[in-house]
């Protein structure tokens, strides 16, 4: 008996997961260790197992990315983000291809995982799509509303196109999906949503969990200065700018590995699309994965403001 995980999903996604790991990762991630051993179906069901037997054998230990990202410091996850990047995931984000994409079509999170995005928007936020504009209160800034933004622009906006970069993304490139072994070999699964689209996809996923996701906002007080610092850090998106840290919180050590981590993302995307500073791809990469936090039941309700609030300031970005 292998090391196996059962992943039991729709029919669907276990035939595209399982199709596109064998186009698209197998043929590319040659030091990948995570195989998909077979598939059954049962009615609308389906079932996926992936073998993780590696380099170290069946008695290998994997943990997440996620478990080094909060025991590592800062100094020791940089290495490992290169590894991952530059050299396992490299075949993917080192063959660009220059082409028409379609950004407010293949960035749509209604069109995926989120389909009642509005509906638990104004459950959780008592926030409409009705209304153009919401205002912060922290700063009394007046941005666009996101969940507004996203039905009414996002659906106008769909056919247009954008001549950017594209290449093979795995497509939720979270934390959980990237596992390694006692010497750091990786593996990845959940290949559900790989597929080529705009290249810098991947790496704005990230940078979604790193500055949203893990915001340090345990009390109010700490909610409070966080949100007039990420009004501050996002006021602008260049990818070849890096905003300074304005941080004044008391999460210093904490804040410091996630800028660290946002800005490695942003320098592997500013490399990858051969240094094109153009904004609007990788804003609305980040809005993919920005703007469902709001429906993320293990979030905090600070966060999903917070969501909202980044969100907004995209779509400011965007429609400039």
């Amino acid at each position: 008996m292998r090391p196996t995980v059962l992943k039991i999903a729709d029919r669907a996604m276990i035939s595209r997961e399982s199709d596109r790991c064998r186009r698209y990762a197998l043929p590319y991630i040659l030091n990948n260790s995570a195989m998909v051993l077979g598939t059954e179906f049962f009615g609308d069901t389906g079932a996926l197992r992936y073998n993780f037997v590696g380099i170290g054998g069946e008695h290998t230990q994997l943990k997440w990315l996620t478990h080094y990202f909060n025991s590592w410091p800062v100094e020791k996850l940089m290495p490992l983000f290169d590894k991952i990047f530059l050299q396992i995931l490299n075949p993917w984000y080192g063959q660009p291809i220059r082409e028409d994409i379609h950004p407010f079509r293949d960035h749509d999170p209604t069109f995926t995982f989120f389909p009642h995005l509005y509906d638990t928007a104004e459950k959780m936020l008592s926030v409409t799509s009705a209304s153009p504009r919401i205002t912060v209160e922290e700063t009394g800034q007046s941005i666009i509303n996101p969940y507004w933004y996203l039905k009414n622009e996002f659906s106008r906006r769909r056919d247009e196109s954008i001549n950017y970069y594209s290449g093979i993304c795995h497509g939720d490139l979270n934390m959980q999906n990237i596992l390694l072994d006692e010497d750091m070999n990786i593996y990845l699964i959940d290949f559900s949503e790989t597929k080529p689209r705009s290249l810098i996809s991947d790496f704005a996923r990230l940078e979604a969990i790193f500055m949203v996701d893990n915001a340090p906002m345990e009390t109010e007080a700490d909610a409070e200065e966080y949100v007039k610092f990420i009004t501050r850090f996002y006021s602008t998106v260049q990818l070849d700018r890096p905003p300074a840290n304005t941080y004044r919180g008391r999460h210093n050590a904490i804040m410091d590995r996630n800028l660290a981590l946002c800005l490695k993302m942003r320098e592997y995307a500013l490399n990858s699309v051969k240094g094109d500073p153009n904004p609007v791809p990788y804003c609305l990469a980040l809005l993919e994965w920005i703007l469902p936090v709001v429906c993320y039941w293990t979030i905090s309700p600070a966060h999903k403001r917070l969501s909202m609030i980044v969100s907004g300031l995209l779509c400011g970005h965007v429609s400039r």
